[in-house]
């Protein structure tokens, strides 16, 4: 299926209101998709929506939430992985279809701070964020929609699969989101590596 995006979902094309969404083009040298890499919750002793695995940052003199989704990256590629990306397949953001009756969040995925610390059951863990991708063509919106991408900088030498390397094979990882208003939400990826 093909789905109408726009850079800031507000242009109008013959009465239709685009997704806010960026294009995705690849080219050879690019990572390409691989399910061998498993995302899992950064605590695994508590729910998925709980914290530290989800957290919502509201601020009152702000019109503007955050959220934040915080994970466990595991490489069960088989191989080195040294380019980490995330693309977003679907996505409740701006004039994206909406789902139940409950109100529906408007997210848009934003860069993380490099390095940040995360409290868990399992003591301090460090995390990397993830930072938007650069959409081709004029500067755009600092904010990415459905079928943005996000990279990680990887550890050096890249992330050894667990198959060779189990002690070193996964990394902790965040992706942010600006979130106008909080509800409800949906949030569906895939990995691209190389």
């Amino acid at each position: 299926d093909f789905v109408l995006v726009g850079l800031n979902g507000q242009q109008l094309l013959n009465g239709l209101k685009p997704i806010a969404g960026a294009p995705g083009p690849q080219g050879l040298g690019d990572p390409l998709e691989n399910f061998g890499l498993g995302f899992f919750r950064i605590d695994d002793t508590v729910p998925i929506s709980a914290f530290p695995n989800r957290v919502w940052n509201e601020n009152e003199d702000e019109d503007v939430a955050r959220l934040q989704l915080f994970r466990t990256v595991r490489n069960n590629t088989g191989a080195t992985i040294t380019t980490l990306r995330i693309r977003f397949i679907d996505l409740t953001t701006l004039n994206s279809p909406v789902v139940g009756s409950s109100r529906q969040a408007i997210l848009y995925p934003v860069s993380s701070n490099a390095f940040e610390g995360v409290q868990t059951s399992k003591g301090i863990k460090t995390v990397r964020g993830f930072r938007l991708d650069p959409v081709p063509g004029p500067p755009t919106s600092r904010r990415g929609g459905l079928n943005s991408s996000m990279t990680v900088a990887l550890p050096s030498g890249g992330l050894p699969p667990c198959s060779t390397s189990p002690n070193s094979c996964s990394l902790d990882v965040t992706m942010t989101f600006e979130a106008e208003p909080t509800g409800s939400f949906r949030v569906a990826w895939w990995p691209e590596v190389k």
